[in-house]
């Protein structure tokens, strides 16, 4: 069975690596732009269309849909009815993290997973409680490089670890892949045993 990763995300990667499960790294180069009604339906929309774009390179290149299982995955940040992609600038990672002082946010993950001929989209959600972030701790964190490529402009698994007080879900959802969720539903709709 060949697990493909349609995600170039280093922390997806490395929380696979951690299961043990050998997968390949495919890059969908599906539209990102966030759509939908609710960050629920952007994420699992935004993770169909990685998964189904790299469904699709690969079985036009002969792979068979019962030797291959696809996981695909998009994360945000949510408040204030604001979805939080990952920041274009030190501007406006620094608007995000004081958007984010003190204050309950939630992390949403929309996966999809394909094999067999067979899709499964769904999300989950984990509620994170900021501290009060003091201007001199933002300040020496938009020096790192860690805030840029993170949704919210923050990593929960680096620096940003620091500034959350508290979390109510699924750790691994706010790193980036919802791990049980994953192994879940490739366990109880496929037959795949991934943990």
């Amino acid at each position: 069975m060949r697990i493909i990763l349609a995600s170039k995300s280093p922390r997806r990667r490395e929380l696979l690596n951690n299961l043990g499960v050998e997968f390949d790294i495919e890059v969908s180069d599906a539209d990102e732009n966030y759509v939908g009604d609710s960050p629920e339906d952007t994420v699992t929309e935004i993770a169909r269309r990685k998964g189904r774009a790299v469904r699709d390179k690969i079985l036009s290149e002969g792979e068979k849909p019962e030797n291959v299982l696809i996981i695909a995955c998009d994360t945000l940040v949510y408040i204030d009815r604001q979805i939080l992609g990952k920041p274009h600038d030190r501007q406006d990672a620094r608007r995000m993290l004081d958007l984010l002082s003190g204050r309950e946010h939630r992390v949403v993950s929309g996966i999809y997973l394909y094999h067999a001929g067979k899709e499964i989209s769904e999300f989950a959600s984990t509620k994170v409680t900021f501290s009060e972030l003091s201007e001199a701790q933002t300040e020496r964190y938009l020096d790192s490089d860690e805030p840029y490529d993170k949704a919210g402009a923050y990593a929960v698994q680096g620096r940003g670890s620091v500034f959350v007080e508290r979390i109510e879900g699924d750790f691994f959802n706010v790193v980036g892949l919802p791990l049980n969720l994953v192994c879940r539903i490739a366990k109880e709709e496929f037959g795949i045993e991934l943990c």
